[in-house]
């Protein structure tokens, strides 16, 4: 059990990454001995799916985020699809990467994450911005 990676937890593990993506059911217990993993594995859940939010809302190619994150795009590949665990410098080149503070995706109360539809609102947020600022041009 100590080599599980993030997408081990998930009753789906193709679709780490993603806000559908549901925990299998002996780990959603608030007192699984691998809790510490658990509540690791949905912060990267909730990471993975901003960074490709961003990634496609922007245009942006991976490999080069991967690049601009300081790590190379098989690492990006496999940190987003929880077959490697994220890194607290992981999350802060990304951060830099895309312009996006992935340290506030998700807020940590107690032993559970907190997630609303703000943490998973980065496309949505991104989109609104985009539209405003199309539509203040001045022709």
């Amino acid at each position: 059990m100590n080599r599980m990676q993030p997408q081990d937890f998930y009753a789906s593990p193709q679709l780490f990454g993603d806000i559908s993506a549901r925990l299998k059911p002996e780990y959603e217990t608030a007192q699984h001995e691998l809790q510490h993993k658990i509540v690791a594995a949905k912060l990267q859940n909730i990471i993975a799916y901003s960074v490709n939010s961003v990634i496609k809302v922007d245009g942006r190619i991976r490999s080069k985020t991967a690049q601009n994150a300081g790590m190379d795009s098989k690492r990006l590949y496999r940190l987003l699809n929880g077959q490697a665990w994220l890194k607290l410098s992981d999350i802060t080149g990304l951060s830099k990467a895309l312009g996006v503070n992935l340290v506030s995706v998700a807020e940590y109360q107690g032993k559970q994450p907190v997630t609303s539809h703000n943490s998973f609102g980065l496309q949505t947020e991104r989109t609104q911005l985009r539209k405003s600022h199309t539509n203040q041009r001045v022709d």
